[in-house]
């Protein structure tokens, strides 16, 4: 082999190495797209490798495509020198999926593996969230922003965290501290209005609250509070103007469909609030259903009738990316299950992709 031709095949080696990287560090950030880029790249200098193998299975894997890949990784975390990169992948996917207790338990490993893997606290927190352990979510939200402590998505949810579990004085320290570093954020705005409600601040929440509506105003969470407050101060016929516009925003939300019943009954306005009070019952009744259908899921994660269900309620609900999620998951565990690729059809008619429309009715038959 002359020098020239070792020369370029080192430089080339190293661009291959390079687009590896960036598939990566773009599949870690949630940039799938960019990920498959550089993966192609990667396999034009160098075909295939043992490396590019593996980034290709853990980006199908993190993105819920567990079919195939779940079975390439499993055996490979007893002896990977990538086990944390497998671990982090999987949990995501179990996430995905809905099968929150293989999460979970990728989590664990993966905390134990690397006690300094912060973002694996911050996960794990939001996941034990999802299963009604605040307990356990806050001390993970807190341990991710011990080990990082300019981690702003951390410090948020420990903030909120804290809010929901009754500790407001708490949870404003938090606020603050994101606030000299996002002063528009509209998280932080709205999670600091409903600390000074709360602790009956009421004139620097409603001046928190306007702040965030003059950069957002159709910001359904924020009209919602203003209702609360505006009913609060005794002016029931402002709350109701307030609501009807979250409502308007948010017509699947519970919290602001229940504030303007209250509103509307307070003003005596009945026949209007027999409407909202069927329109809350809805609500209430997707919610329970919802509930039940995830306890049937742990039992029986692989059914796809659970899960063609799940999705129809997400989709009916306005929870559309999970429920597209969740219906693709049902086919993954039987591809010829008609009603998860008729629910799929309907779905992708109504927001105009015609072709994958076409497609699924005809799997479906």
């Amino acid at each position: 082999m002359t020098w020239r031709r070792h020369f370029f095949l080192k430089i080339r080696a190293r661009n291959a190495d390079a687009r590896l990287l960036a598939a990566r560090i773009a599949r870690r950030g949630g940039d799938f797209e960019s990920a498959e880029r550089a993966l192609r790249a990667h396999e034009q200098l160098q075909h295939t490798s043992p490396e590019g193998a593996l980034e290709w299975a853990l980006l199908r894997a993190q993105q819920g495509d567990l079919e195939q890949n779940e079975s390439l990784l499993r055996p490979l975390l007893e002896k990977s020198p990538d086990r944390a990169l497998i671990l982090e992948a999987l949990a995501q996917g179990y996430i995905q999926t809905m099968r929150m207790h293989e999460a979970l338990e990728c989590l664990d490993r993966l905390v134990e593996a690397d006690p300094g893997h912060y973002r694996a606290y911050l996960w794990r927190g939001v996941l034990e969230d999802s299963l009604d352990g605040r307990d356990d979510a806050l001390r993970d939200f807190a341990r991710a922003v011990e080990l990082a402590p300019h981690f702003q998505e951390a410090r948020l949810r420990l903030a909120e965290e804290l809010y929901h579990l009754g500790r407001p004085r708490e949870a404003i320290a938090h606020y603050e501290y994101l606030r000299t570093r996002e002063p528009e954020n509209a998280d932080v705005l709205l999670g600091l209005a409903r600390c000074r409600f709360d602790l009956g601040e009421w004139p620097a929440a409603d001046a928190l609250l306007d702040k965030l509506l003059a950069g957002s105003p159709n910001h359904a969470a924020a009209l919602t509070e203003r209702g609360r407050l505006a009913f609060h101060e005794q002016h029931p016929h402002q709350a109701e103007t307030w609501l009807r516009q979250a409502v308007k925003v948010a017509p699947h939300d519970r919290a602001a469909h229940y504030l303007l019943h209250l509103a509307l009954e307070a003003q005596d306005k009945r026949a209007e609030d027999q409407q909202v009070v069927a329109r809350l019952r809805e609500i209430e009744a997707d919610q329970s259903r919802l509930t039940t259908l995830m306890s049937r899921l742990k039992e029986a994660p692989g059914d796809p009738g659970v899960r063609t269900e799940i999705g129809q309620v997400l989709l009916r609900v306005g929870r559309e990316p999970e429920g597209e999620q969740s219906l693709r998951t049902a086919l993954q565990y039987n591809p010829r299950f008609a009603p998860a690729h008729a629910a799929l059809a309907d779905y992708y008619q109504r927001i105009g992709q015609l072709l994958l429309a076409a497609e699924h009715r005809r799997l479906g038959h």
